[in-house]
């Protein structure tokens, strides 16, 4: 088939073991090959956890980086060390959870009917976006390609500087596929952006746009009426909290779980404390998508990690410690914990 999918991952077990389980249940056999980038300082006793994991699954390899790297420049590893013309791009904040929609939108590319399939945001300065809309003849602020759920043809990035993490550029400094030269000090912009503007610009993909599929606040009322990710047409699950044990997820001393092995003392406290204790609005979306997902990879997940029970350990009172008196609302956490439960159950025999 010479299709590969890249998964590069934190080095948090709970968010490897997710994005695995689906794809050895769900959807491993729509590709040739998986390459799981682990990028991370956590102690040696999660990577070889880890390590063994991936060995247990049919055609996956394992990376590793002993520090935490930009999601792009773990994509530019997996894609030096493979062949494959057909690729897929997803986060272990993420999961595909419906068979067959890999292979439909791979032949998509595979018969030339498009050259790109993902969905599409901001993530940039206003001003980029502007002048990326201009160079692309579209009104769509969503001009950036985003690198989970997407598929495309290598063919294509060697036509770039293979550059997949986030660029800054400097007022002065001019962007030849724009035309344009920076007229502002900051042009700041996530993962991705640069690579979408030379796909769209030097490669000229065609692109098949798919809807964003994110968790929501409103997730418990869309389970009862199958919109957003419980459609009957959507096919994965895209949650955002695989960054937790490098800044929220504390051991007692207040050090990150991943480097509690290597830090001695905690720290400046993180921001997200101070919004978590102060901003009820984005409280209440954290405690809905981050921490109920959070919990719900914990306790489908908790039997697996016996071998790192201690570890495991740190990481419930961490999550406890997170949630307690800090102005979580629990009722929403709950409730949408309770419906990930029942929509996503996880049978630990099929691992």
């Amino acid at each position: 088939m010479n299709r590969l999918a890249i998964l590069p991952c934190g080095g948090d077990p709970f968010c490897v073991l997710t994005p695995l389980y689906y794809y050895k249940t769900v959807w491993g056999k729509e590709v040739d090959k998986l390459i799981v980038v682990v990028n991370s300082p956590v102690e040696k006793e999660c990577i070889d956890f880890i390590r063994g994991l991936v060995a247990k699954v049919p055609n996956a390899e394992m990376m590793y980086f002993p520090m935490r790297i930009q999601q792009g420049n773990a994509i530019r590893a997996a894609f030096d060390a493979s062949k494959e013309e057909y690729l897929l791009f997803t986060e272990d904040d993420s999961f595909i959870y419906r068979p067959g929609y890999v292979d439909k939108y791979f032949k998509e590319l595979e018969s030339g009917l498009y050259d790109v399939v993902g969905d599409l945001r901001e993530f940039a300065h206003p001003r980029l976006i502007e002048m990326t809309m201009k160079a692309c003849d579209t009104n769509s602020k969503n001009v950036n390609l985003h690198p989970c759920f997407f598929f495309g043809k290598r063919s294509d990035f060697l036509k770039t500087d293979l550059n997949f993490s986030s660029r800054e550029f400097k007022e002065g400094e001019y962007i030849a596929p724009l035309d344009w030269t920076v007229d502002i000090p900051y042009t700041g912009n996530d993962q991705f952006v640069w690579m979408s503007i030379q796909l769209r610009t030097l490669a000229k993909v065609r692109i098949h746009e798919l809807p964003i599929y994110m968790t929501s606040i409103d997730d418990q009322s869309h389970a009862w009426g199958r919109m957003g990710i419980f459609d009957k047409n959507c096919p994965l699950v895209h949650f955002g909290s695989s960054a937790c044990i490098e800044d929220i997820l504390t051991d007692s001393r207040g050090i990150p779980l991943a480097r509690r092995k290597e830090w001695t003392e905690a720290p400046p406290e993180h921001p997200y404390w101070n919004i978590i204790r102060n901003d009820k609005i984005f409280v209440d979306m954290v405690a809905s998508v981050k921490l109920a997902w959070i919990k719900w990879q914990m306790t489908s997940f908790w039997p697996a990690l016996w071998p790192l029970r201690d570890w495991r350990d740190e990481y419930k009172t961490g999550f406890e410690r997170l949630t307690q008196g800090n102005n979580v609302n629990h009722s929403i956490m709950d409730s949408c914990y309770d419906t990930y439960c029942r929509e996503f159950p996880v049978d630990l025999g099929a691992l």
